[in-house]
């Protein structure tokens, strides 16, 4: 069978990018013939695609601008918004007939849809009885971003997901196919280290800034002095984090490290894991972290951590934003080795029942056998 995944762009460290690198290698490893058509060249990493019979199109550039700090630099992006509008209307165009170019090439049984926007729908409405879209943010960010109502099939995450989407585009189908790890690591971590860690890009939905606050809440205990908080991560707020890390003076206590091709040994240095986001599609750095016998604390958001934490057993959900909460449910798995080796230990034997690649990719190989029906 022949896969076609599409995805804005194939830069190192994005969930997404990793989800759909996984997502080929493991059709590729079941005989399916895979390529992957991605927006964007600027910062393309394949390292993560393991066969070389993988095909991978990146099209064009992105031009853009960094956040601007000040009144000024606002007004000096939108002028040069105004000079550079034509250039990316034709790189626009570049973009979506490269696309329909690898398409009549490949001629593909299916197209899986990962984060492009409405860019291509156009084209994709030509192939439409072959496209299925995957959902990666909440449904909130969906309605606001994409639109769906083109796809006769949608592949959601989460199970919290399903009647907002089924209210909102009622004539589509939907299947629940969560996310998964390639492999289940042997390792398991040392539940005696005192390391907390997050891991993820440091942008607003991450919700960095807040556990910076609950780190300060905890470290006011004398009892946790010892304990370290590694945040790994990049992107536009580190400057901002750093600042507030100084301004609580948690220098000590609070180490914030660049994304890793080795996030592995990350999690084999901690012995907590900790999600703060104000949103997720899934959170697919709980299963990780869980594969590594780690507990997790996360604000229970609409979408994600509920699916992969069971709450009490592998790890804690707490009310979105009760801080106070999440800093008294942290403080109980620091104070008790035993309790998290014994959530831990859940936690891996969950993400092996749950999100295993044999498990999903069945899941995978059902859809296609439906809708080919």
């Amino acid at each position: 069978m022949k896969i076609l995944l599409t995805i804005n762009t194939m830069v190192i460290g994005g969930g997404t990018e990793r989800v759909v690198c996984n997502l080929a290698n493991a059709f590729a490893e079941r005989g399916h013939e895979i390529s992957i058509f991605a927006l964007y060249k600027k910062g393309a990493n394949l390292s993560r695609l393991h066969s070389k019979d993988i095909q991978v199109k990146l099209s064009t550039r992105r031009l853009g601008f960094k956040k601007p700090k000040n009144r000024w630099g606002k007004i000096l992006r939108e002028f040069l918004r105004l000079l550079i509008t034509p250039l990316n209307v034709y790189l626009l165009y570049q973009c979506r007939r490269d696309f329909e170019n690898l398409i009549c090439k490949e001629n593909p049984d299916f197209i899986i849809c990962n984060a492009t926007y409405d860019t291509l729908d156009g084209i994709i409405a030509k192939y439409i009885e072959k496209a299925i879209k995957i959902t990666h943010v909440d449904y909130k960010n969906h309605i606001i971003y994409h639109n769906f109502s083109i796809f006769p099939h949608i592949v959601l995450l989460s199970s919290k997901e399903l009647k907002s989407f089924q209210a909102k585009y009622p004539k589509s189908h939907f299947s629940i196919i969560p996310n998964f790890i390639p492999t289940i690591p042997k390792e398991s971590t040392n539940h005696a280290q005192k390391i907390v860690l997050s891991v993820g890009r440091l942008v607003e939905q991450k919700g960095f800034s807040r556990l910076i606050e609950i780190w300060d809440l905890v470290q006011k205990n004398q009892a946790f002095r010892e304990w370290k908080l590694h945040i790994v991560g990049e992107g536009g707020l580190e400057q901002e984090l750093r600042e507030q890390i100084s301004a609580k003076n948690l220098n000590d206590s609070i180490i914030l490290k660049p994304f890793t091709k080795e996030i592995e040994k990350e999690y084999l240095s901690a012995s907590i894991y900790v999600m703060t986001s104000l949103y997720e599609g899934f959170g697919m750095v709980l299963v990780e972290s869980g594969s590594f016998a780690l507990p997790s604390v996360a604000f229970d958001v609409k979408t994600g951590p509920s699916d992969i934490i069971e709450d009490s057993k592998t790890g804690f959900l707490i009310e979105d934003n009760a801080l106070e909460s999440f800093v008294k449910k942290l403080c109980v798995l620091m104070e008790n080795q035993n309790l998290r080796e014994q959530m831990g230990n859940a936690a891996k034997k969950r993400m092996q029942e749950k999100f295993s690649k044999e498990v999903i990719m069945e899941k995978w190989e059902e859809l296609f056998e439906s809708l080919k029906a």
